[in-house]
């Protein structure tokens, strides 16, 4: 994905993303303008021809939500590696042998690997020293002792980039979640009304069959959808709908950061020993699942998973739910082994929690490897009056499961602030200088942090691509009624 983080060479390394974050980010999470709310939800219009509109505003939104979320994970990915290379410099100088020329050219091409794809190369992180001052001896010890001041100060800066980008996710959905709200208010007008013309409607179509221009959105395995397929697709989306923005306005999702953030100090401060107390919250890293049970149930079998892209050897498990309207699926991945077989192995109690966090999210993708073909447009069998009624009242019902969310999605982005904000003052803490044991705590709480980070990301992207999906399913439905009805005498 290409993304603003090639700017960072251009305006000073690190320092382009610390001031990257739109006015209007987390910190403004205060309040959402009861008025704009309000007026979104209780303006009097038809939605006749605006609806399209509002969507073409929503999907830009989106693209600037999802540019932002592939930012923060091309962030995370590298920070992450410079962990694990810092790992091996701390061990080195620990273990009193330094590194020789070869070991740091090995070194120094990794971490070039890792950062390049941020727009940095391995000048950037280590600075002056080079790969011809390790020899093995003595003076290499210095040498490493460096090395891991530059990359733990690189660290520090790679957490500050992710933080800001997280913020500026946060003000991008906030802008996309106005615009759906809004969006699916007018939908619901629209529905409204058409529900009370096809009340009024009887006698017999003109044509049994008509063009549906919409079919993209309404197929069912590629063929005609039809009213039961449709009102199936659009009642598991409400369900989900509900489900995920239940659960992200509930306060367990603001607790669980709360837990989590005590877990991570709690090792933190720990300086001779891995605090097992610190991390007992970890362990049940189901906790960073998301609600789906309803609609998504089945295993992924081996063409769901090469979608998702998971290899079923790497501790990642793929559901799906049946084929949805536009040959699409919503997907979930889960860890497998949450925990591990020992509770009290903290290094991989966190190991685990933090795939939870980088790997769980819900994605709505084509149901098949290759982007199948879609005719534009097919003929579909005209709906009668009361499978045209039957249609707008799941339109309705969805549109309601979206707009509901409005009440408590402050609530969210309160709880991304707070935390977001705790985990910088730890972060501050993990970066200073430590010896033995000590050194596997902060590897352990950054494990930890990540993970939390990393579901904060996902939570937002996976109700994102759901509601975005079910907005098109609903502008689709409603083509096709009014197609419909259009068919039967006034």
């Amino acid at each position: 994905m290409e993304t603003d983080m090639s700017k960072l060479k251009l305006m000073g390394r690190f320092s382009a993303l610390e001031s990257d974050v739109p006015e209007s980010s987390v910190d403004a999470a205060e309040d959402i303008p009861q008025d704009v709310l309000e007026t979104a939800v209780d303006t009097e219009v038809d939605g006749t021809e605006t609806v399209e509109g509002h969507a073409l505003e929503a999907e830009e939104a989106e693209a600037d939500v999802v540019e932002a979320d592939g930012a923060a994970e091309d962030l995370q990915e590298t920070s992450e590696a410079l962990e694990s290379y810092l790992e091996i410099v701390q061990d080195a100088r620990l273990s009193r042998r330094g590194l020789t020329k070869g070991e740091a050219h090995i070194l120094y091409v990794g971490i070039n690997n890792a950062v390049k794809k941020v727009g940095l190369d391995v000048g950037d992180i280590a600075g002056n020293v080079s790969v011809e001052s390790f020899d093995g001896g003595r003076d290499s010890l210095g040498r490493c002792a460096s090395l891991e001041n530059a990359i733990t100060d690189a660290i520090k800066k790679f957490w500050e980039a992710i933080k800001n980008q997280i913020s500026k996710m946060v003000k991008y959905v906030r802008d996309w979640w106005l615009k759906h709200l809004d969006g699916a208010a007018r939908m619901k007008k629209k529905a409204e009304k058409l529900k009370e013309k096809a009340d009024k409607t009887n006698g017999s179509a003109k044509e049994k069959k008509i063009p549906i221009s919409s079919h993209r959105l309404l197929s069912d395995d590629k063929k005609a959808g039809t009213a039961q397929s449709i009102s199936n697709g659009l009642e598991a989306t409400t369900k989900l709908i509900t489900e995920l923005t239940n659960s992200r306005a509930s306060d367990s999702f603001s607790s669980n950061l709360d837990e989590i953030e005590t877990a991570v100090s709690n090792i933190f401060d720990s300086e001779t020993e891995t605090n097992v107390n610190g991390i007992a919250t970890a362990k049940n890293t189901s906790k960073l699942g998301f609600a789906a049970n309803t609609v998504i149930t089945v295993d992924g079998d081996q063409t769901d998973q090469k979608i998702m892209g998971v290899t079923g050897d790497d501790g990642l498990t793929v559901s799906a739910s049946a084929k949805m309207p536009g040959y699409k699926k919503f997907y979930s991945i889960t860890v497998a082994d949450l925990t591990g077989a020992n509770l009290n192995d903290v290094e991989k109690v966190a190991e685990n929690y933090k795939k939870a966090g980088d790997k769980s999210r819900i994605s709505v993708r084509y149901a098949t490897e290759k982007v199948p073909e879609i005719d534009a447009s097919a003929d579909y069998l005209t709906l009668s009056p009361s499978q045209a009624a039957s249609l707008c009242d799941e339109v309705i019902n969805m549109c309601d499961a979206v707009m509901k969310y409005r009440q408590n999605f402050d609530k969210y982005e309160k709880a991304t602030k707070n935390f977001l904000s705790k985990m910088d003052n730890i972060y501050k803490k993990s970066t200073k200088s430590a010896e033995g044991e000590a050194v596997k705590n902060m590897s352990i709480g950054k494990k930890l942090g990540q993970g939390a980070a990393s579901y904060v990301r996902n939570q937002t992207s996976s109700i994102t691509a759901v509601v975005g999906y079910g907005m098109g399913l609903g502008r689709g439905t409603l083509s096709y009624v009014q197609s419909s009805l259009s068919q039967y005498k006034d």
